[in-house]
């Protein structure tokens, strides 16, 4: 079934990005370590809480093409684009 297989692609794409963000994470990690946060060492820094969810602005779908009065797309040429060869 073709929905199942877009599924199936679906869910490795989001398994491959996860070890993909994981290891990206372990690296953020590692190289954060440098830093000194003041606390004695073998000490956790405390976390930050993380900030809130802010929903995103909706998108107001922008209107469709120019068409002329028969219906056809119209077409509108930039004289300044054209060029001599």
């Amino acid at each position: 079934d073709e929905t199942t297989q877009q599924n199936a692609a679906l869910v490795e794409e989001a398994s491959a990005a996860a070890r993909a963000m994981e290891e990206q994470a372990a690296g953020l990690a590692q190289a954060s370590a440098v830093f000194q946060t003041g606390q004695d060492r073998g000490e956790a820094a405390p976390l930050a809480a993380a900030p809130a969810a802010v929903p995103l602005p909706v998108r107001r779908p922008r209107s469709g093409p120019a068409r002329r009065e028969d219906g056809a797309l119209a077409t509108v040429i930039d004289e300044a684009d054209w060029a001599e060869f």
